[in-house]
């Protein structure tokens, strides 16, 4: 028998969401050296990229005032020049990464939900899960379909940033250490520092809210699935009334889950904006008042905002890392429940192997026809007619 869900169990950035989502890693990339880890491997590759096409961009306006005051027309002509040229590459490279992103998502959500498909089709493992509700698992239908989908796509539109951060903030670092001294990058560090100590805090409820909002989505959809199935039972019995009522519940618990869950991310988004306004005292307390010329300070400006804006986009993508662990916890636990029947085994009453050909042939059976369903191709239908 496959291990009960315990009922009101919370979900946290834990060990448990590190194995669930080590395991899901091992299955969207299946070998080192493959397809999808060379794709992966562009990917930083032009995340680097951009990242130095972006530092460029910033210097820009440095030059403009390098320029300007000076009256150098020959100058100013040679900066638009270069601006716009870099501001075309800077353009493509974010089209470039977000392109190699969308092939990445296609391939990850398709190499995990194979994966599950095989061991939720494996000696009927559907059948204890939906029906004999083995591991107490809530709708398995969205967790393949919809939670697979959501995750797959926002570790495609986070991974790079979140591998490129490192570097970004040690070079930015940098940069700023040689501009403003220690004062700038200590001031910095020591906010976000405390920024991600209360975030760790902020995120566990996230991740529960979140967990929880894809299971009463899960159940207030089924409910309109069962009422569309039995629209006509229902309306032979009058149970249109009673129909509503019950809806209305499952309505009502997803949006107390979602406001619940909105009410989180706020106060992880009010607590990464406040970051703005406190590390910018390094900037502008008036360690340059007595600077000989304005491009200096537009470039040092930069160089501290982006270390800032570096550390920021960290702590906002709390987000969207809570999100992925409570897709991933969702994913897991039907992972782990369809594994342990399979070990476990099911007699159907049936041979355990499949005769030859059922694969490639399959008779389905429905109410009031025959589909003949080939592996290779649409599902087409059968002739019933009579031979001569």
């Amino acid at each position: 028998m496959a291990p009960k869900l315990k009922k009101g169990k919370s979900y946290s950035l834990d060990a448990v969401f590190l194995r669930r989502f080590a395991h899901i890693l091992k299955i969207i990339f299946p070998a080192l050296l493959s397809r999808i880890s060379g794709l992966f491997i562009l990917l930083l590759v032009v995340a680097v990229g951009e990242q130095v096409a972006v530092y460029f961009v910033g210097l820009i306006p440095s030059n403009f005032y390098h320029v300007l005051p000076a009256k150098d027309w020959a100058g100013f002509w040679s900066t638009l020049s270069e601006s716009i040229m870099y501001i075309v590459l800077v353009a493509s490279i974010k089209s470039a990464k977000q392109y190699i992103s969308g092939i990445l998502y296609v391939h990850w959500r398709e190499s995990l939900t194979l994966y599950i498909h095989r061991e939720y089709f494996q000696s009927a493992n559907y059948y204890q899960i939906n029906i004999l509700r083995a591991g107490n698992i809530d709708n398995p239908d969205q967790r393949i379909t919809q939670d697979v989908e959501r995750l797959c796509n926002q570790f495609s539109q986070m991974a790079a940033l979140l591998l490129v951060s490192p570097l970004t903030i040690v070079t930015y670092t940098y940069f700023c250490w040689k501009s403003v001294g220690y004062i700038g990058p200590l001031v910095i560090y020591g906010y976000f520092v405390v920024g991600s100590t209360i975030n760790k805090f902020l995120m566990a409820p996230v991740i529960d809210y979140t967990y929880k909002q894809e299971k009463q989505e899960g159940a207030f959809r089924f409910k309109h699935v069962q009422i569309r199935t039995n629209a006509e039972a229902a309306a032979f019995y009058t149970a249109g009334p009673v129909e509503k009522i019950k809806a209305d519940k499952k309505l009502s618990s997803l949006l107390d889950t979602q406001m619940n869950l909105f009410l989180s991310i706020y106060l992880i988004t009010s607590e990464a904006s406040s970051v703005y306004v406190v590390v910018a005292i390094p900037i502008f307390a008036g360690l340059y008042d007595n600077a000989d010329i304005a491009s200096l300070m537009s470039k040092v400006s930069f160089q501290c905002m982006y270390l800032i804006n570096s550390f920021s986009q960290l702590i906002d993508l709390s987000n969207q890392i809570s999100d992925i662990a409570g897709y991933s916890h969702r994913i897991g636990e039907l992972l782990e429940c369809t594994q342990s029947l399979s070990q476990q085994g099911y007699d159907t009453g049936y041979p355990r192997s499949d005769p030859p050909g059922l694969e490639d042939n399959l008779l389905v059976n429905y109410s009031d026809r025959e589909c003949l369903v080939n592996s290779s191709e649409e599902p087409v239908e059968a002739d019933t007619s009579d031979e001569t």
